[in-house]
């Protein structure tokens, strides 16, 4: 490989990087570290990339959230991409994406956040075996398993709902703790967005929303409309942000609206 001038290795067995997938020279992973974030291979490789480019683009293929509180360290990398399961033909759309002959239209289908340890779902998950279980012990593929349990103690307060309720109440500092929020994601052009009366007739809440491509691309952008419901204290539990209802625009010329209905049923709306 190789661009500007300044070849890149083909392999990670080069002189800059070496990388086995369990290399003898180090661990993938120190003691306390968790596998959805950078292991020592991949700091090598963004530490290569990054001294020889000024304009870099992370690609992340992955289905999971990644603790990308790195970000901030390298000012080369100027974008972001998530491409979780691509499939046969993902990796060529992707291409198309980043020369600009596609505008990106997807958003974040959950929270990323710079630390995981500042979730309270990541640090009470595990696969914790019980101690008093061994009549109930059946043979697997990997010997003998006996039941396992999660400490699940955080209700409806996992993921987005529990990092905006968090930072609605004053709990956490969100600028400090998300890195990009849910339904989150940019395009190559601006749109506005325009809510119309709301009507309601037989259960049903509907309005509807003009976009307009503000911007100077053709793009989609996404509707996402949320809830947030009153809290009565010792009541029942509610987050301060629930998505109940989005709808996806046709691509929009610069300058070109569309007007999207949006509707949900009432009981959306109870806890």
């Amino acid at each position: 490989m190789g661009g500007e001038g300044l070849d890149l290795p083909k392999d990670m067995n080069a002189s800059d990087v070496v990388y086995t997938n369990n290399s003898s020279q180090y661990k993938d992973f120190e003691e306390g570290q968790h596998y959805l974030e950078l292991n020592h291979t991949e700091k090598d490789m963004l530490e290569l990339v990054t001294r020889s480019f000024n304009k870099v683009i992370l690609l992340y293929n992955g289905a999971n959230a990644f603790e990308m509180g790195f970000l901030q360290d390298y000012s080369q990398i100027k974008s972001v991409l998530w491409a979780p399961h691509p499939g046969q033909a993902g990796f060529q759309a992707i291409g198309e994406i980043m020369k600009g002959t596609v505008n990106p239209s997807g958003k974040t289908a959950d929270t990323f956040i710079k630390d995981f340890t500042a979730s309270p779902s990541f640090n009470n998950f595990g696969d914790f075996k019980y101690a008093n279980a061994q009549e109930f012990e059946i043979e697997s593929a990997r010997g003998l398993r006996s039941p396992r349990f999660v400490n699940y103690v955080e209700g409806i307060y996992v993921g987005y709902r529990f990092f905006e309720t968090a930072s609605d109440l004053g709990v956490i500092n969100y600028d400090d703790v998300v890195q990009f929020p849910f339904g989150y994601g940019l395009s190559y052009t601006t749109f506005q967005q325009t809510m119309g009366d709301i009507t309601y007739a037989q259960g049903i809440v509907s309005f509807d929303v003009t976009v307009t491509n503000t911007g100077s691309v053709p793009g989609k952008d996404i509707v996402q409309v949320y809830s947030n419901p009153p809290y009565t204290e010792g009541g029942i539990e509610k987050a301060t942000a629930n998505l109940i209802a989005y709808d996806k625009t046709e691509e929009l010329a610069p300058g070109q609206s569309q007007t999207v209905k949006i509707s949900f049923a009432e009981d959306d709306l109870a806890s």
